[in-house]
């Protein structure tokens, strides 16, 4: 056998190694989580009771680096019975999820949580009254006094139609004496902080009066008897 030969069949018998590309993608690294939430519009804000806010709510999930989170699912809730609409979302590509708020009837303040998982953050709102409405007697409708004191009392409490004490509300007042038709005397009052007003100080003369408050179409009235003679010796 030749040596050439001989080096050929030497070399057909050799294992054969094929490098194979490595087919396995590289792994791609998670998405970073949400870190941090944010009210950026709609906190704060005072709403009428059984309105819708004028601003809508709106908050922001950011990662620990600052970037905005998409595609997150967030809900939304109220410590209240105000209305949030939608009770569920998902934030858009800014990191943003809104929500439209209608408050409770009753005043006071209100709080949202907007959260995703362990992630949260609040609004805080303020439910004010609604337009003044109604009328409540707050005392015994009869009061009696002596002659040549002066009234203070005959308290009334001005609310809107849920019942909320409207701060500032003015009220009409007609006073009519014995069985008159015309008017002792007319007036307006303001109601106080706590929706609350009343005669200070009015001169009554000797006699039943009848004080009328009147507010749109609800009215109440009080009276008051006044004990005595206006002018004892007759001049």
């Amino acid at each position: 056998m030749s040596r050439r030969l001989a080096l050929a069949l030497s070399l057909a018998t050799l294992p054969v190694f094929v490098a194979c590309g490595d087919t396995t993608s590289p792994a791609v690294p998670d998405a970073e989580p949400a870190a941090r939430a944010f009210a950026i519009n709609g906190d704060y804000q005072s709403v009428t009771a059984s309105s819708v806010a004028a601003d809508t709510l709106t908050v922001r999930f950011l990662t620990a680096s600052g970037a905005p989170v998409a595609g997150l699912a967030v809900t939304w809730t109220a410590d209240d019975a105000s209305e949030l609409t939608p009770l569920e979302s998902t934030t858009a590509s800014d990191g943003t999820a809104r929500a439209l708020f209608r408050a409770d009837t009753k005043a006071g303040e209100s709080e949202v949580t907007v959260a995703s998982g362990a992630i949260n953050t609040q609004f805080h709102l303020n439910i004010i009254a609604a337009e003044a409405k109604r009328l409540q007697l707050m005392l015994a409708s009869v009061d009696t006094i002596e002659v040549g004191r002066t009234f203070t009392g005959a308290p009334v409490r001005i609310t809107d139609e849920f019942g909320n004490s409207v701060s500032g509300g003015q009220v009409s007042v007609t006073i009519f004496s014995n069985e008159d038709t015309t008017p002792f005397a007319t007036l307006t009052l303001s109601a106080n902080l706590d929706g609350v007003a009343a005669l200070s100080d009015m001169p009554f003369p000797a006699g039943t009066h009848r004080i009328v408050y009147t507010l749109g179409a609800a009215s109440v009235s009080y009276t008051v008897v006044v004990m005595g003679d206006t002018d004892p010796d007759g001049d």
